[in-house]
C-alpha cells in the first residue's frame, strides 16, 4: 500500500512538474520520494544494481551500443524541441527544404503585375517598376530622359 501511495505521489509531482507547476517544497518531496523508492527497489528486488563488473565482455560492448543509441535518440529528441522552442521565439516558421522564414511574406511576393513603363523602341520589353531597373530604361535614364515618358498609359 505504501508503495502505491507513493508511486501515485510520484506520478503526481511529476506531473506538476511536467506543467511547470512544482515548487521548491514539492520538488524536496519529490526527489525523497524518488530516492525512497529506488532505495525500496534496490533492496526488495535488486533491479537497479547491476554488477557491471561481473558482466561478460561481449555483454559490455553490447550494453554500451544500446546505451549509445539512447543517447543519440534521446540527442535528437532533445534537438527538435530546441528548435521548435527558439522558433516560436525568434518568430520564425519552417520554410521550404529545411529554411526558415520569419512570419508571413509579402502579398506581392510571387504575383505577377501589370507593366509599368514600356520601352518605346521595343514593346515587348516592359517593367512592372519592382526590382532593378532593366537595362533599356537605365540607359535612357543616364542619356537624360525621364522615366513618367516611358509609363504607360492607364485606360
Amino acid at each position: 500500500m505504501i508503495k502505491q501511495t507513493a508511486i501515485a505521489t510520484i506520478l503526481q509531482q511529476k506531473s506538476l512538474h511536467d506543467q511547470g507547476r512544482l515548487n521548491v517544497g514539492n520538488h524536496i518531496a519529490l526527489l525523497a520520494l524518488r530516492a525512497y523508492f529506488i532505495r525500496d527497489l534496490r533492496n526488495d528486488r535488486g533491479l537497479v544494481s547491476m554488477k557491471i563488473k561481473s558482466m561478460a565482455f561481449d555483454d559490455l560492448v553490447v550494453m554500451r551500443a544500446q546505451i549509445d543509441a539512447e543517447i543519440e535518440t534521446r540527442i535528437s529528441k532533445q534537438r527538435m524541441k530546441l528548435i521548435e522552442a527558439i522558433s516560436e521565439i525568434r518568430g520564425t516558421v519552417p520554410g521550404k527544404n529545411g529554411v526558415e522564414r520569419r512570419g508571413k511574406t509579402h502579398p506581392l511576393k510571387g504575383r505577377e503585375l501589370a507593366p509599368l513603363y514600356r520601352n518605346p523602341k521595343n514593346a515587348a520589353e516592359t517593367w512592372a517598376g519592382r526590382g532593378n531597373r532593366p537595362r533599356w530604361l537605365t540607359a535612357a535614364l543616364k542619356s537624360g530622359k525621364k522615366l513618367e515618358s516611358f509609363l504607360i498609359k492607364q485606360k
